[in-house]
């Protein structure tokens, strides 16, 4: 029998394989049995020991789920000018809204200023046709509420009256005698009290009139940088004056689509030179120059200037023109009618704009060909020889982001000349007294080049309804179905009231809740 080994034992032995290592020559130990010479030391040698490649670790297996980027656009990209049409977008007729049997349009026998007094106080409509230029110059604006009515319509006013009385002026005079005015205003007033729409209307009656419509909707376009611009050759006794090809394109554009049958029956009557397009006298008709220039925005300066050039052409025996730097000699001009001009947002054009020269300083407005023009007629430094009218208004809703102390000095000092609030003054108004600082704020400081072309303005500030015209409103509300209940004296007294007093924007959106 076997006895158990010990602990002792087993130690023993450990210690004698340790010393047969250390003390047995080597070619004993090799015959030695491997259970006693257990070998812990790895043999010398020069061979670099190579690095054991660790294998990764398997990954988890996901469920095949396709990956998906969750910052891709799931969305189409408005193409270009989309979005800006769909700002401009304009709705002229409700289907459901009732139609008002009695309603008059405005035809060409209401325009004199004794049948737009016989129609104060009453809502006329407008006819297709002049619905159709009004809307191709741009003269509905989005936020005036036309989609609410079977068709636009609107108040006629005490201005509406002034207004038409002042084209009968223009118009009393006879073409060619030289003695035809050229009538400007710059409308103000509150927010929504209805400058547009008496722009609009003057507009529709100057279409009626056979006038010659050239309009400005937005100055903000002028100056915001959004089109392109260069240089004009540079006389050594003028500023350097920029033009804007794309939007001179759009403006000949709508000239031509608003004034299609005016300016099919007049004709080139002078020789231009380096014209865009053969000119013919007596032959080709304005309205294909400004096509022209409307489809080529390279070629739109040029075919702008001639077509002012024969714009303000007098109706007698002219010669080699001034004002247009390369006319030639003319002959016998044609009846040229008026011309109405018009532009919303003056205070976008008495500004320096966003344009940069080559210094890369901001080009101010008046440096702006377009801009300078406007600013020349409506200040009176330059006028229509056929007679004609510019207006101009200071929008309260579209203004730049900042006050600008220029515009609101020559405001206070207009309002002051024009609606004193004495009477004791009974001489007729000057322009020629009005200081070019602000008296309460002498280091404000202020702009020259915007000051000076806004003090020579007059001034037409549009009130609040009357009660009357307010009653006239509410009962065409009524007939078109959007006020429910019975026009009453109190009915009426309430929502003029509460309308600031007529303001005619608040009354619409009390009546009809339109979002401001």
């Amino acid at each position: 029998m076997t006895s158990t080994p010990c602990w002792r034992c087993l130690a023993r032995r450990r210690n004698q394989s340790s010393f047969l290592r250390t003390s047995t020559p080597a070619s004993f130990q090799s015959n030695l049995p491997t259970t006693f010479l257990p070998s812990t030391t790895r043999p010398f040698t020069t061979t670099p020991t190579p690095h054991r490649k660790v294998k990764p670790a398997p990954k988890a297996k996901t469920p095949n789920i396709r990956q998906t980027n969750k910052h891709a656009k799931t969305y189409k990209i408005p193409a270009i000018g989309e979005r800006k049409a769909l700002r401009k977008r304009v709705i002229l007729s409700n289907t459901n809204a009732l139609e008002v049997g009695e309603l008059v349009d405005l035809s060409a026998s209401h325009v004199s200023k004794a049948a737009a007094r016989e129609l104060q106080g009453s809502v006329v409509g407008f006819a297709g046709e002049t619905v159709d230029q009004l809307r191709a110059a741009e003269g509905f604006k989005p936020g005036q509420g036309w989609g609410f009515f079977r068709r636009p319509a609107a108040l006629v006013r005490k201005e509406t009256v002034e207004m038409a009385g002042l084209m009968d002026g223009v118009d009393a005079v006879e073409p060619g005698n030289g003695g035809r005015e050229t009538v400007t205003r710059l409308l103000a007033g509150e927010k929504w009290s209805g400058k547009s729409v008496l722009m609009l209307q003057t507009m529709a009656m100057a279409f009626l009139k056979g006038w010659v419509v050239i309009s400005f909707p937005e100055a903000i376009e002028l100056t915001n940088a959004s089109t392109a611009y260069a240089p004009l050759p540079k006389t050594p006794s003028s500023p350097q004056i920029y033009t804007q090809k794309d939007y001179t394109s759009a403006l000949l554009a709508r000239i031509a689509a608003s004034n299609p049958t005016t300016l099919s029956t007049l004709h080139v009557t002078q020789s231009h030179a380096s014209p865009p397009l053969p000119l013919q006298p007596n032959s080709t008709t304005l309205l294909s120059v400004a096509q022209s220039g409307a489809r080529d925005p390279e070629t739109a300066q040029r075919c702008f200037e001639i077509l002012w050039a024969e714009l303000t052409t007098p109706t007698t025996p002219i010669g080699p023109r001034k004002d247009v730097e390369g006319e030639g000699e003319g002959g016998k001009g044609e009846a040229r009618p008026p011309i109405l001009m018009t532009l919303d947002g003056i205070a976008h054009i008495s500004r320096l704009s966003e344009y940069l020269d080559a210094e890369m300083r901001h080009i101010h407005a008046t440096d702006l060909f377009l801009p300078r023009l406007f600013l020349e007629y409506i200040s009176g430094t330059r006028g229509f020889p056929q007679g004609g009218m510019v207006l101009a208004e200071h929008s309260a809703s579209n203004r730049p982001p900042r006050a600008i102390p220029a515009v609101e000095l020559a405001l206070r000092q207009l309002e002051g000349l024009y609606y004193p609030t004495t009477s004791t003054n009974s001489h007729p108004p000057s322009h020629t007294n009005l200081p070019p600082v602000d008296p309460k704020n002498p280091y404000t400081p202020i702009d020259p080049l915007a000051l000076a072309p806004l003090q020579r303005i007059p001034l037409l500030k549009l009130a609040a309804l009357t009660k009357p015209e307010a009653r006239a409103v509410m009962e065409y509300y009524a007939r078109s179905g959007l006020l429910r209940g019975t026009v009453s004296e109190g009915m009426v007294s309430e929502r003029w009231t509460v309308s600031g007093g007529g303001v005619v924007g608040e009354l619409e959106r009390g009546c009809l809740g339109r979002a401001g």
